[in-house]
């Protein structure tokens, strides 16, 4: 019988976690290359690290999702899921962690759009990312 040990398990998910974020930048450069185009590489991929964490901090699990949110944040701000017209659909405990990205964007204005852009600065990222 074939065991994988933890320690194999731990590389596997650390691999995978390398993929996904190499996969996002890909996208970011694929569908909003405006959105990156100064971002330097080694940047993009820890604003992009950064941007998973903080995704999962509402419980995000699903890959789009994910993905989505740090879309968001390149495009809006990145702190835009700090804007009570997106949190609150974030941290609704009524609704399943993997379907408030969904419901955030069914939900939201153009008008909570603009705002979160026009009150937030698109390089307020934390400078320990940086």
């Amino acid at each position: 019988m074939l065991r994988i040990r933890q320690e194999q398990m731990d590389i596997f998910q650390q691999q995978a976690e390398i993929n996904f974020v190499h996969y996002v930048a890909k996208k970011l450069h694929n569908n909003h290359a405006e959105a990156v185009k100064d971002v330097p590489e080694n940047k993009l991929y820890k604003r992009i690290e950064y941007g998973i964490r903080r995704a999962r901090e509402y419980g995000l699990t699903w890959k789009n999702n994910l993905s989505t949110f740090v879309t968001l944040m390149f495009l809006i701000a990145p702190d835009f899921d700090r804007f009570p017209a997106f949190k609150k659909f974030l941290t609704d405990e009524s609704v399943p962690p993997n379907e408030r990205m969904g419901v955030l964007l069914r939900e939201t204005t153009e008008v909570d759009w603009q705002n979160a852009q026009q009150t937030s600065s698109p390089n307020n990222w934390p400078e320990d990312i940086m």
